[in-house]
């Protein structure tokens, strides 16, 4: 992080302000997944913040890609000494864990700044860091065995497992992550098995399985349990990226 989440009264020293306008594709915009804020809405958040960035006690809005933004009420949360613990422990690492909002406990963490160097073992103390409520641990070299860390975190509302080895007896940990509204599976070794531990993911709203083994059919059997998901397939943009076929020249 280049600064500070929010700086009351400083949109410009702000990183979310930061993020919001940057370009559309880069690595750090806000929102992440979508289409970029307008220059109506950036100069709102702007204004907002440079006039003390006061929000309702309680309020949030929503953290990751899930939610479009749209506030939602959080009960009080105090971490516990072991939570206190276990994120000292991660920080330590170079782990990015933060608040997700001014005043508020609830806490999101990336791992992207490690890499292929967070590990199985880099993401243990996560166990203790209930009230985490968005993790990202896309482009890590985290196995199957990984997740055993995070299934007892029911908080957990967005979870980035792109560009991981994570496999269809890895998302076994994911299956009581109740809360879940946002998963991410993109370039994994994914299939239609996997995607039946999802089933009792009653409040996933999306889900990016391109470029996984997942088919139409594991899709199908999916959307039947969890009609309201919206399942990202890509497929439509690898059609559209083919080249067209050239027709033999009349003679």
């Amino acid at each position: 992080m280049k600064g500070s989440t929010i700086v009351a009264g400083k949109a410009s020293d702000s990183e979310l302000f930061r993020r919001i306008v940057l370009p559309k594709g880069h690595d750090d915009i806000m929102p992440p997944k979508g289409e970029p804020l307008s220059s109506e809405q950036a100069e709102l958040f702007k204004k907002w913040i440079d006039q003390g960035a006061e929000w309702p006690e309680g309020e949030i809005v929503g953290t990751g890609a899930h939610d479009a933004g749209q506030p939602a009420k959080l009960p009080e949360y105090k971490p516990s000494a072991a939570e206190n613990k276990a994120v000292a422990a991660l920080e330590a690492q170079g782990v990015s864990i933060r608040p997700v909002a001014q005043n508020l406990q609830w806490k999101e963490a990336t791992f992207r700044s490690l890499g292929t160097n967070a590990t199985d073992a880099t993401i243990a103390p996560l166990k203790d860091v209930i009230g985490l409520l968005d993790l990202n641990l896309a482009g890590t070299q985290v196995t199957d065995s990984g997740p055993s860390a995070i299934n007892g975190l029911t908080n957990l509302t967005a979870l980035h497992l792109e560009n991981t080895k994570i496999t269809d007896e890895g998302l076994a940990h994911v299956a009581g992550l109740t809360n879940l509204v946002y998963l991410n599976l993109f370039n994994t070794p994914v299939s239609d098995a996997g995607l039946r531990h999802l089933k009792g993911l009653h409040g996933l709203k999306n889900l990016y399985v391109w470029q996984t083994k997942v088919t139409e059919l594991g899709i199908s059997n999916l959307k039947q349990t969890l009609p309201q998901c919206k399942i990202h397939t890509g497929w439509e943009l690898s059609a559209a990226a083919k080249p067209e076929e050239k027709k033999p020249e009349k003679k």
